[in-house]
């Protein structure tokens, strides 16, 4: 038997050091691909708590911006029922100073026609002046 090759040796022992450097190599490649996936689900977790987190803070929006619409409508309503109110109340007050002046010039028409010996009634043409405050609001 002859020796064996120092060259073949020492290639056999670099053989088997690349061999175990490329296992040690290709195990390091899995676990960080193994890492990269965990990493990859964590951010798309992240990404869909963001999301979440936005869709419900938009919803928050909506609703603070309906509850206010709301409010402004709720203020509008009051303030042109405030208006319509002041405006009868100005109209109801027309009418009684009409009121009073119709009857002041019937009385003097009245006064008038006597005065010239004519019939001092009016054949009911007066009545409409004595209705009341009531039949005035159903019957403008």
């Amino acid at each position: 038997m002859h020796a064996p090759d120092p060259y073949t040796s020492r290639l056999q022992a670099n053989m088997r050091l690349l061999s175990q450097r490329l296992a040690q190599l290709d195990q390091q490649a899995r676990q960080l691909a193994a890492e990269n996936e965990a990493l990859r689900h964590e951010l798309d977790l992240n990404a869909r708590g963001a999301v979440g987190q936005a869709r419900i803070e938009a919803e928050q929006i909506v609703a603070a911006a309906e509850e206010r619409a709301a409010a402004i409508d709720a203020m509008t309503k009051v303030r042109v029922e405030r208006r319509l109110e002041e405006q009868r109340e100005a109209l109801a007050k027309q009418a009684a100073d009409l009121e009073v002046v119709t009857r002041a010039r019937i009385a003097e028409l009245k006064e008038a026609a006597a005065e010239m010996g004519g019939d001092t009634t009016d054949g009911g043409a007066s009545e409409g002046v004595d209705r009341t405050d009531a039949e005035r609001e159903e019957h403008p």
